[in-house]
């Protein structure tokens, strides 16, 4: 299987760091497209309580389950 294969697998957990209620950003832009294409996602920022609904959390250590994908969708210097 390819590496691509693995991260769009269908069972794939996925969370996303820097997940924003802004829907002009990317990271409101990538929770709501992995949504739609149906994978279970969360998203993760500490200064959101939801994005669209969906519990939001502050760290990847809260989530309720251990993600197989982890999107960052922040700035570099956060990133870093």
């Amino acid at each position: 299987m390819s590496e691509l294969a693995r991260v769009i697998d269908a069972k794939n957990v996925f969370a996303v760091v820097g997940a924003s209620r802004n829907p002009e950003k990317y990271g409101h832009k990538v929770f709501r497209d992995l949504l739609e294409a149906g994978y279970e996602v969360y998203p993760v920022n500490p200064k959101a309580e939801e994005v669209l609904g969906h519990k939001c959390y502050p760290d990847l250590k809260s989530l309720p389950k251990k993600p197989d994908v982890v999107v960052f969708v922040v700035p570099p210097k956060v990133t870093e």
